[in-house]
């Protein structure tokens, strides 16, 4: 599995969702954080890697972290966004077939909700755990 097998499978399942893209606006889902802001927006943020191979088995396991900025005024935008990336992330997240790789599991971590008085809005970040085995 590689990370940016992995990065590819988030990047289309979060940005190719017509409910999100009608909570967050068109092209507002990115892969670093945006040079001109224009809210709401989601960043797929760090992703790290470790081996959860055991005697018989290869697998990888991943660490996720998503962040969704909002400058609305209250916390429903900001809850509703984040409620439809963790049904998408728990329900839809789909490997390139070339990538020989199947999920095993997608598990939500934690959850943050910030005010980010600079900037006059607010910051979820949502980290999830994936499980990933050879697809044999």
């Amino acid at each position: 599995m590689n990370v940016a097998a992995l990065q590819k499978a988030l990047f289309d399942l979060l940005s190719q969702d017509p409910t999100l893209s009608g909570l967050l606006g068109n092209k507002r889902v990115h892969d670093a954080m945006p040079n001109h802001r224009k809210f709401p927006f989601l960043v797929i943020g760090d992703l790290s890697s470790n081996d959860w191979s055991t005697s018989d088995e290869f697998g990888h396991a991943f660490i996720v972290t998503l962040r969704v900025w909002s400058s609305a005024q209250g916390r429903k935008e900001i809850y509703d966004i984040c409620e439809r990336v963790c049904i998408l992330m728990q329900s839809g997240l789909l490997l390139p077939l070339e990538d020989q790789s199947h999920i095993v599991l997608v598990q939500p971590i934690s959850e943050r909700y910030e005010h980010e008085i600079e900037a006059r809005s607010m910051r979820a970040t949502l980290r999830f755990r994936i499980l990933l085995e050879p697809s044999n």
